[in-house]
């Protein structure tokens, strides 16, 4: 009976001290945002130039397969210039979070961009992807914390802020366990559907799940 308090003690322990560890240094999650908003801005470069390319002129065309929200919303067809108004209002609130500067409306800002955008580019092609679910989940957890308050625009006549270790390290941990368990569950997927072949031809990853997902033939390179 002892032994079973000491061990539920040190199970308490361990996670109180994981997840709120007074070693983390608060600065560290102000930097951390600054690093995400960097990533960010290039990673919408990479997603989202390919609407730019629409003439603003030019005639709306429906979309193959609306996704959900933009069905509920009644959104059937596109708008060019739309498309660039959100890819500024994307990019400038991504700088704006990395400067720390009105942090937590940039976040929400970023966030309905984000869903518009992938809503035109999904919808249009007629295939889901997820390419944002792990920096979805990332821009919440920013948004519930105090990394507004550190190494930001907005506090910069503030000496000291009010954030303290403990405040930061939990945030920090978070970001950290739901981007491993994204990578985990990615590689879990690829494994469910092509095997061991993921990991004996790591080269040929695309192909093997295309053949297991029935669109092409196995065929001799």
């Amino acid at each position: 009976m002892l032994l079973n308090k000491v061990n539920i003690q040190t199970a308490k322990r361990w996670w109180a001290d994981f997840w709120f560890s007074d070693e983390v240094d608060y600065k560290n999650l102000g930097l951390l945002r600054i690093w995400i908003g960097f990533s960010i801005v290039i990673f919408n470069f990479s997603q989202f130039t390919n609407l730019l390319g629409v003439d603003i002129s030019g005639p709306q065309f429906h979309y193959i397969e609306q996704l959900w929200y933009f069905k509920v919303l009644g959104i059937s067809h596109t708008y060019p210039l739309s498309n660039y108004l959100f890819f500024t209002f994307l990019q400038v609130s991504t700088i704006s979070l990395m400067l720390g500067y009105r942090t937590r409306l940039s976040i929400v800002i970023m966030i309905v961009s984000i869903f518009y955008l992938k809503g035109v580019r999904d919808s249009a092609a007629g295939d889901v992807h997820h390419r944002y679910l792990m920096w979805m989940n990332i821009l919440f957890i920013l948004l519930m914390s105090k990394a507004n308050q550190i190494l930001s625009l907005s506090k910069v006549k503030t000496i000291e802020p009010s954030v303290k270790n403990w405040e930061a390290s939990w945030t920090i941990k978070l970001m950290q366990v739901c981007t491993c368990l994204f990578y985990f569950v990615s590689a879990l997927a690829k494994f469910r559907v092509s095997g061991l072949n993921w990991i004996i031809d790591g080269s040929a990853v695309q192909r093997v799940l295309l053949m297991k997902s029935g669109k092409i033939r196995e065929m001799e390179l």
